[in-house]
């Protein structure tokens, strides 16, 4: 087990992490990691005891870190089992998944099984690819990353947070012109063909592997028509157009070209004719880049059950 004491569960619940390494007991490893460097120690020592299941504890963004380190410590090694403990604030990839349950509710589920000899329900899921060594499911530029930035600037993050957010950048959106998280980026986006797309005014580039990305939304369904293939979107209209799209992207409805331009691809290169751009990965904020490439990564086996 890999548990980050900062992620929001394990933070207001300190006592609930040291319970999945009682239930571990000598069954395996329970690792707490406060730093990237701790994150590598841990894969280099997972890697060389041959380590069956990885068990993530923490949320999104700390399943993006550890999976990201341990891709580059395995290189062509293939990575374990890949468990999610969803121990998080935000769990939206484990909900994608199909995992659900409670941190030690899972855990249990997953040692008995594994001593009883018993099959575990899997699931094989790509990763994206982000600027050669970053590994996630969720790319977001734009407003993606600015409603982020706002969310984490409340003292005490939470889903509910999370909709207060939401429910003041759409009134935002209405009635307070030039804001700026609504800020428009001129971007050339190019796929793996060399194509390039026909808008370069975005509110926000969006890429998945996926179908949900929060809050209830789904846009990225796509990526789920094509073997090997990623759903990437760009919001073109204003504030207003997106805002009035909401409940169509809600119930997938599907939006107006005039909203949005969209794609299953491969890869994708991300270029600004501007100025930098921040960016997250499954919540995790990165330093503004004046280029990158989302591409399709590895295949990895999660358990669902």
């Amino acid at each position: 087990i890999i548990s980050n004491p900062k992620s929001g569960l394990n933070k207001r619940n300190p006592n609930e992490m040291k319970k999945l390494g009682y239930i571990l007991g000598s069954n395996g490893e329970a690792c707490e990691t406060n730093s990237i460097d701790d994150i590598y120690k841990v894969a280099e020592n997972f890697k060389k005891n041959n380590v069956d299941v990885l068990c993530i504890n923490g949320g999104d963004g700390t399943n993006h870190v550890t999976l990201s380190v341990f891709i580059q410590v395995y290189k062509e090694t293939p990575l374990p089992k890949v468990a999610i403990l969803r121990g998080g604030t935000m769990n939206t990839v484990a909900y994608a998944l199909n995992i659900s349950g409670k941190p030690k509710d899972i855990l249990v589920n997953i040692i008995q099984k594994y001593y009883a000899k018993e099959p575990f329900l899997i699931t094989q899921r790509n990763l994206l690819r982000v600027d050669d060594d970053k590994y996630g499911f969720i790319f977001g530029n734009g407003i993606v990353y600015n409603f982020l930035n706002a969310y984490y600037k409340s003292t005490n993050p939470s889903p509910v947070i999370a909709a207060k957010t939401l429910a003041k950048s759409i009134f935002k959106g209405f009635f307070i012109k030039d804001d700026p998280l609504f800020k428009k980026l001129t971007l050339e986006i190019e796929d793996e063909y060399n194509n390039k797309w026909k808008n370069t005014r975005f509110m926000t580039i969006i890429a998945s592997t996926i179908d949900h990305i929060g809050l209830g939304f789904n846009p990225t369904v796509k990526t789920y028509d094509s073997v090997n293939a990623f759903h990437t979107i760009g919001i073109t209209s204003g504030p207003v157009g997106i805002i009035s799209s909401l409940p169509k992207i809600w119930f997938n409805f599907g939006v107006s070209p005039s909203v949005m331009e969209e794609k299953v691809a491969k890869k994708i290169k991300i270029t600004s004719l501007t100025e930098p751009f921040g960016y997250t990965i499954d919540g995790d904020m990165h330093s503004p880049r004046k280029e990158l490439t989302v591409e399709l990564g590895p295949k990895v086996n999660f358990i669902v059950k």
